[in-house]
């Protein structure tokens, strides 16, 4: 029989054709899940802030703040002392 008849006729016995349906499953499945694990993480940065109210944790909302910033120049004098071998930028 040839390849257009087997083709026609029994296209399940062809290795092409089920080699080809291999591929198409294992790569739609891998790209399924990857688009799964974007869709949770994306809503999860989405909705994060109602995610922390519905948990009942807001960790940054209560830590003390530091009424001014720091000056650079004690900010480099800091970085200095701590690493001297290291030149900042």
């Amino acid at each position: 029989m040839s390849f257009l008849r087997r083709f026609y006729h029994r296209p399940r016995q062809l290795l092409a054709r089920r080699a080809n349906f291999q591929v198409h499953v294992w790569l739609g499945v891998a790209v399924s899940v990857y688009m799964i694990v974007i869709g949770i993480s994306g809503s999860i940065l989405v909705f994060r802030d109602e995610i922390e109210r519905l948990g009942g944790r807001n960790p940054w909302h209560g830590a003390p703040r530091a009424d001014r910033w720091a000056d650079a120049r004690v900010v480099v004098s800091n970085l200095n002392s701590a690493y001297p071998r290291a030149r900042v930028k």
